[in-house]
């Protein structure tokens, strides 16, 4: 027996939209992008210590005037200014003089041609990978908006069946009843009877 097909409401829309973004999130590729991180935070962090030799920010944490600054503010000269943030479980972020402990640090690091090549790798892939994740995006929401049914939905984008039992809820009527108990209420009477008020 075909059960009915689910027209797909607002709250179903928004949860698929939920579920679209998790699972986009897992399988974005982030080979590309974690290579030239690594590259890039290993020139930030080398020219930082350099600027700030790591056994003079020592005695300054000692006394609380230096801190390990995760936001870099970097340039190559001109007007070419802009932050680098190294990961929040990246042990290569070093210590940097001032009591702070913010992204209010902007005197800007002034970085070689090398430092600023694999900065600018990074950044390149870190876009790439921002307009790949938006393009999936737009796909899976231009799908939730347009299907009309759940089962349209579930028929392009299979994954989607891991929210059946939220849309569909959990019913047990024809779904769990076997074919010969189908067949039964068929053929009683009090199916095929029309009710007199």
């Amino acid at each position: 027996m075909k059960m009915a097909s689910k027209r797909l409401n607002a709250g179903h829309r928004d949860a698929l939209k939920a579920l679209a973004d998790k699972l986009i999130a897992q399988t974005a590729d982030r080979a590309e992008l974690d290579t030239t991180y690594a590259k890039a935070a290993k020139a930030v962090s080398d020219h930082m210590k350099r600027r700030y030799p790591p056994a003079d920010m020592a005695v300054l944490e000692k006394y609380g005037q230096a801190h390990v600054d995760r936001c870099v503010y970097v340039s190559t000269g001109g007007s070419n200014y802009q932050r680098f943030e190294f990961r929040a479980d990246d042990a290569l972020a070093a210590l940097r003089p001032g009591s702070r402990n913010s992204c209010n640090h902007r005197t800007p690091l002034l970085l070689t041609d090398d430092e600023d090549t694999a900065l600018t790798a990074y950044n390149k892939a870190s876009r790439a990978r921002e307009a790949e994740i938006k393009q999936r995006r737009d796909d899976f929401y231009t799908l939730i908006n347009s299907a009309l049914t759940y089962e349209e939905l579930v028929a392009v984008w299979p994954a989607a069946d891991a929210l059946r039992e939220q849309i569909l809820g959990t019913s047990r009527a024809i779904a769990v009843m076997s074919a010969e108990v189908v067949a039964r209420i068929r053929a009683d009477a009090a199916a095929v009877v029309e009710v007199v008020a």
